[in-house]
């Protein structure tokens, strides 16, 4: 019972994978998503296997696993609240380390069946459709808090009547603070990571859209 709770979450989670990797066209998961079905794929060693680890270090559980009996000496009170309170702090850690990594993976976005080079090209289309020109080095692009508007304000401005700066129309500009955007890309798996910073970019909002 102990292997299935192990192997399960696992197998599910491959076959979601697979079932993505299979289809006709590439698949956008916010990070926090992703992170939740990497927590579902490790929740049979989260829940089974670090108490299993714990329990061990004690003699009378190591029997109950083992060979599936249980010791006949009695156990201190002592002993025992301190394998409870061990079970806790072990429970509190997971926790504050799935809360935590929840948080991080804000930042994230991940697609699926995808080439790297197709994720550059659209990301290309996307600056020009935006009025943008990010700095560049390497995978990571910076976008800074200069006025940059969608490209319809663009059109409207250049192909409208000289408006005056009083009939310009007022859309919300595109970068509002600097923004770093870390794209990693992976051909074999045919996967690409997008790393926002900040996450709740304005830009990121129309970039992915």
């Amino acid at each position: 019972m102990i292997l299935l709770a192990f192997v399960l979450p696992v197998a599910i989670y491959l076959l979601v994978l697979g079932a993505i990797n299979r289809r006709p066209v590439p698949v956008v998961v916010s990070g926090v998503w992703d992170f939740i079905g990497l927590l579902f794929a490790a929740s049979g060693f989260l829940l089974f296997g670090g108490p299993g680890i714990l329990s061990s270090l004690n003699e009378r559980w190591r029997l109950f696993w083992l060979l599936g009996q249980q010791s006949s000496g009695t156990t201190a009170e002592g002993v025992w609240q301190f394998w409870i309170f061990l079970s806790l702090l072990y429970f509190a850690i997971v926790v504050a380390g799935v809360a935590f990594l929840l948080w991080r993976h804000r930042h994230f976005t991940t697609v699926y069946n995808v080439e790297p080079s197709m994720v550059e090209s659209a990301l290309n289309q996307a600056f020009d459709r935006l009025g943008l020109a990010p700095l560049r080095s390497g995978d990571l692009f910076l976008f800074n808090s200069a006025v940059s508007f969608p490209s319809k304000s663009r059109q409207a401005i250049q192909i409208g009547p000289s408006p005056t700066i009083s009939t310009l129309p007022q859309a919300p500009p595109v970068v509002r603070r600097a923004t770093i955007l870390e794209v990693d890309g992976s051909p074999r798996l045919r996967n690409v990571t997008l790393r926002w910073d900040p996450a709740d970019s304005v830009l990121r909002g129309h970039v992915e859209t």
